[in-house]
């Protein structure tokens, strides 16, 4: 990992020694991640709940300059969304921020994103459900899906491509994952 790189996911045993990684310290729990901000993020994304910047879930990143890609994220978890949009910068990348599954189908239906990212684990409607949805659309047959997970499994791999995945991004991972992963897919 590079020096000041922040992580996604780490060792609950990290935590309960005091060590975190970049500036997120993360554990899972019963397949859950939860995310704490060390520094100003947190601060930031509590501070103002009428802000119009892009941590608004839902809502497309400001573009100051031409964005090349529009990339879906969608999570039920805020603080992974937004750790997400951090990761991805605002200058290459317009992140629209998803976190009601249930709702995501029409919301990548309006935005016509280049790429998803996809939480595996989400309520009501998980990412496997939500990418075969995806896949039926004529829309989106051959747009990439990268599935997000903390599940490396070799059956939980199985499902992902049966569901119509394109990729597969395991908790935890870095930024520099995150980003070689996208433009894998988007080149």
């Amino acid at each position: 990992m590079l020096s000041g790189e922040a992580t996604v996911g780490s060792d609950i045993a990290d935590i309960k020694a005091g060590r975190s990684r970049g500036r997120f310290q993360a554990f899972s729990s019963n397949g859950h991640l939860f995310l704490t901000e060390l520094a100003r993020q947190l601060s930031t994304v509590n501070a103002d709940s009428s802000q119009t910047s892009s941590s608004r879930l839902g809502e497309f990143s400001p573009s100051p300059n031409r964005n090349s890609y529009t990339i879906a994220c969608i999570d039920d978890s805020p603080v992974v969304l937004k750790t997400i949009n951090s990761f991805l910068d605002d200058k290459t990348f317009r992140t629209i921020l998803i976190s009601d599954p249930v709702r995501a189908l029409m919301q990548v239906i309006r935005s016509k994103p280049n790429l998803v990212l996809l939480d595996v684990t989400m309520p009501n409607l998980d990412g496997y459900e939500l990418c075969s949805l995806l896949r039926r659309h004529p829309n989106f047959r051959n747009m990439p899906v990268v599935m997000i997970t903390s599940h490396a499994g070799l059956i939980d791999r199985a499902r992902a491509k049966l569901a119509g995945a394109t990729g597969y991004l395991v908790k935890p991972f870095t930024q520099s994952d995150l980003v070689k992963l996208v433009f894998r897919h988007l080149t």
